[in-house]
């Protein structure tokens, strides 16, 4: 993993999610500047319909190593935008953890320094990669049930190249839960310019 860290520094994350949950599809994206921390995140419904774009970008604390998060939420079925600033820590920086910053996938990150299966080499999109499983068994509780032991299964695709990851994905007792694609890219203008936002005509401001 310290080798992938290293190798990312230059590039642009690209993260293109896609959810099951109890049936219902969902899609999101994520475009990160790893140099800066300045990121967008958009979300759509299964209709394809855009629920929220959410701009954030970094400005360090004076006389501290704390950063304040400032983000900045569009919400387009209303017609509003929400400011919002938070502070953090360096470790908002680190490119591991932006690319997969959710409790879940910081799970998969802890246990594969325990046990994780190599399962031989496949192409992902055309792109060589290692194909990596970790799965276990553990205890979950459910509302208003007894607890139950549910079989997790995590499969990680690396390039064999770069040794940065290319796709993960999630599933429970054989159920698809998600599918992560990752695209290293080159920090162009155009993407640059993709990260910063203007309010659209018509919004309004929405306290947070």
């Amino acid at each position: 993993m310290a080798a992938s860290i290293g190798r990312s520094q230059g590039f642009m994350l690209s993260i293109t999610h896609r959810m099951i949950d109890r049936g219902v599809r969902s899609r999101s994206s994520t475009l990160i500047d790893l140099a800066t921390g300045a990121r967008r995140d958009e979300a759509w419904n299964g209709a394809g319909e855009p629920q929220l774009a959410t701009f954030s970008y970094l400005t360090r604390r004076r006389g501290s190593s704390m950063f304040a998060l400032h983000q900045l939420s569009l919400w387009p079925l209303s017609r509003t935008w929400t400011p919002q600033v938070f502070v953090v820590g360096s470790s908002w920086l680190a490119p591991l953890s932006l690319c997969a910053c959710d409790p879940i996938a910081v799970r998969f990150r802890q246990a594969t320094e325990r046990r994780v299966a190599l399962l031989g080499e496949q192409r992902i999109d055309g792109q060589p990669a290692y194909h990596l499983r970790l799965s276990f068994t553990g205890l979950e509780r459910t509302l208003g049930a007894a607890t139950i032991h549910v079989h997790t299964a995590f499969d990680i695709w690396v390039s064999t190249a770069s040794l940065l990851p290319v796709r993960m994905t999630l599933s429970r007792d054989g159920h698809p839960g998600y599918t992560r694609d990752y695209a290293w890219l080159r920090p162009t203008p155009a993407r640059l310019a993709s990260l910063r936002v203007t309010i659209p005509r018509g919004f309004h401001t929405q306290a947070a």
